[in-house]
């Protein structure tokens, strides 16, 4: 795994000792139940050099309700990251990066809502953890947290991520990660099968109310 690259706050300039650990990161903690962290990622591509830039905003709040203030900034360049892939990896790093802290409560915040909606989904009905693809990664890594919620954020409140990502590939060595693979053929037609599966369940279920609905209450008629 790649060292992280702080980046400074772009309206100061600078990061305040308040904001960073004497090491430029965060300290690793064993947080309290009550506070939450939210992991605000984004990922962006280099298709000629083929590597990938990750931006995660780290905030640390006490009220559920809140983001909270930023306490890190990470920018992160890897090689060897599938393309299609990149959302789910920048997802699985601020799991990572979560688990190597000690964060117990998580909230994270991607501007890619199909695939929020996808890991969420999964994650809710346990399921989609078995294959070797980074959506499976991210399914097993999620386990390991006392509390996980998966949240949309809109590219306007995304950008700080967004930046970092960007600046990644201008600026950060890439580290090669060679454990991480695209979904693959068998684990994509196990999941169509489970969707089709699930359709096919809601379409009778639903079939079998509108049938209860049509059907006489008791009583006489006349």
């Amino acid at each position: 795994m790649g060292k992280a690259r702080i980046v400074p706050d772009p309206e100061t300039g600078s990061a305040t000792p308040t904001e960073l650990g004497s090491n430029g990161s965060e300290p690793a903690e064993d947080s309290p139940a009550h506070v939450r962290h939210t992991f605000m990622v984004d990922a962006s591509y280099d298709l000629p050099r083929r590597v990938t830039g990750i931006g995660v905003v780290i905030r640390r709040s006490d009220k559920p309700k809140r983001d909270g203030l930023v306490i890190d900034r990470i920018s992160e360049a890897y090689s060897g990251i599938p393309a299609g892939s990149i959302e789910q990896f920048a997802v699985l790093r601020a799991l990572e990066i979560a688990r190597e802290r000690g964060y117990r409560v998580i909230r994270i915040r991607t501007d890619c809502n199909p695939m929020k909606r996808h890991l969420r989904k999964d994650y809710e009905l346990n399921i989609g953890h078995e294959g070797g693809d980074i959506h499976a990664m991210v399914l097993r890594l999620a386990r390991h947290f006392q509390e996980l919620t998966f949240r949309y954020a809109r590219r306007r409140k995304n950008a700080m991520a967004h930046n970092l990502a960007r600046e990644a590939l201008r600026c950060v060595t890439p580290v090669p990660r060679c454990d991480v693979t695209g979904a693959t053929t068998a684990v994509r037609s196990e999941r169509k099968e489970h969707r089709k599966l699930a359709g096919i369940q809601r379409h009778q279920e639903k079939k079998r109310r509108k049938e209860d609905l049509k059907r006489p209450s008791g009583g006489s008629e006349g």
